[in-house]
């Protein structure tokens, strides 16, 4: 008898929850949004309100601080 385990079918994915592949997708997700947020022009930040400190702050906080900013103009 063989001590190896067949692992046809085998995808390493599987042993992860489904829930840890959705967090880990809304973290790409924030840092992709923050970086853009973060290389917007002066002009499309004036035009969605936002300051370029506040732009620059939002983009330095890490991925899974996900609750709404304090800081305000």
């Amino acid at each position: 008898m063989s001590d190896r385990i067949a692992l046809s079918g085998f995808t390493p994915h599987a042993l992860v929850p489904a829930e840890a592949w959705r967090t880990l997708a809304h973290a790409v997700r924030v840092v992709l949004t923050r970086r853009a947020l973060r290389d917007l022009d002066p002009r499309l930040l004036d035009d969605i309100g936002v300051s370029r400190a506040d732009a620059l702050h939002e983009a330095a906080r890490a991925p899974w601080d996900l609750k709404p900013s304090r800081r305000r103009r």
